[in-house]
């Protein structure tokens, strides 16, 4: 098991940036997810982790030690690609071993560590089907086995779930994390998909245009996303301007109390949940921070019920989420808790 550090790193093609001063530490026997949207620099940087890119500044360091002069053969990585990448020509038990033939390993040592990797991926009775005889998840069991067999310091993934439909997609995250979990191999994940970052990861990276955004366990990330771009690609449906006051924030003319009042910017963003809202009954429930308005829109979702509510606090209307048993319509009062407001940086 090794750590990596990414240290102030840059990439740049000509005079586009892809990646700009990139830091942070995956830590020995963990993983973590680079998170993002398309374009943002993940693949690139992981890219650069595995010898592939040419870093302009910065350093990448296995263990305390720089990769800087270290070409990708030596780095001892493992890759599973999106597309898998196994040769359909090839046996999965072939597939599996290429990477000990290219070492020179003895045929005997590459058979017994072949068959074991393929039980630790539960495919035990798959070494001498061919990858079109094999389901997608399978594939992609293959694809990890052959990179966990080199027994490398280090292993990345890159979008490895994504060609998959949602059903074998969730049911791969728990054996993704189970295997890593059984190896021991220091990961890093890149991921445009919010729940999968947040269901395998030990800490997560969030970047955007080209700029690590923010650093955290996925808790910390969720519930204290430090930015309007993090909560919005976090999935926090309500984002407002708002303007510091010294109880709280004032939102379109309406005080809010908070309970991190009278710190930071006096301009600023403020974020809350759909579910966070609390439908007032009475005209004694919660007389802070209340919030009036008409029901527009509405959509089930099977697990609840989603209002467009229209209100005085912008041109927009804000989303509130009900249990499925709770049916609304016309106009509603609403209180938002104090704690559930998210005090957000600009982007």
């Amino acid at each position: 098991m090794s750590s990596v550090e990414v240290r102030n790193l840059i990439k740049k093609y000509g005079e586009f940036t892809a990646v700009n001063d990139a830091s942070f530490m995956a830590e020995s026997g963990s993983l973590i997810s680079i998170l993002g949207p398309s374009g943002c620099g993940k693949t690139t940087t992981l890219r650069a982790i595995a010898g592939f890119e040419d870093v302009t500044s910065g350093d990448i360091l296995l263990d305390g030690r720089s990769l800087a002069n270290t070409p990708s053969w030596r780095r001892n990585i493992g890759i599973v690609f999106q597309s898998y990448a196994l040769f359909p020509f090839m046996t999965v038990g072939d597939n599996v071993g290429y990477g000990l033939k290219m070492r020179k390993v003895p045929k005997d040592e590459i058979s017994r560590k072949v068959d074991d990797a393929l039980k630790r991926v539960g495919l035990p009775d798959s070494r001498s089907k061919y990858p079109r005889q094999l389901s997608g998840g399978q594939r992609q069991r293959v694809a990890l086995a052959r990179a966990l067999i080199i027994e490398p310091d280090v292993m990345l993934l890159d979008e490895p779930l994504s060609a998959l439909d949602a059903k074998l997609r969730d049911e791969m995250r728990f054996e993704l994390k189970r295997i890593q979990r059984q190896s021991g191999v220091t990961t890093l994940l890149v991921t445009h998909d919010q729940e999968e970052a947040f269901t395998l990861s030990d800490q997560i990276v969030v970047m955007n245009n080209a700029v690590v955004k923010q650093v955290g366990s996925p808790r910390e990330i969720w519930d204290h996303p430090n930015s309007a771009f993090v909560a919005d690609f976090i999935g926090v449906e309500n984002i407002l301007p708002a303007v510091r006051t010294d109880n709280g924030v004032r939102l379109a003319g309406s005080e809010f109390k908070t309970d991190i009042a009278g710190k930071g910017p006096s301009q600023m963003m403020a974020g809350f949940r759909s579910g966070d809202l609390q439908l007032v009954n009475s005209e004694a429930d919660a007389s802070d921070n209340q919030i009036t308005g008409e029901i527009i829109g509405e959509a089930y979702t099977g697990e609840s019920n989603v209002y467009q509510v229209q209100t005085g606090l912008g041109s927009e209307p804000i989303i509130l989420k009900t249990e499925k048993e709770q049916k609304l319509t016309g106009n509603v009062k609403l209180h938002l808790p104090p704690a559930k407001i998210l005090i957000l940086e600009q982007d």
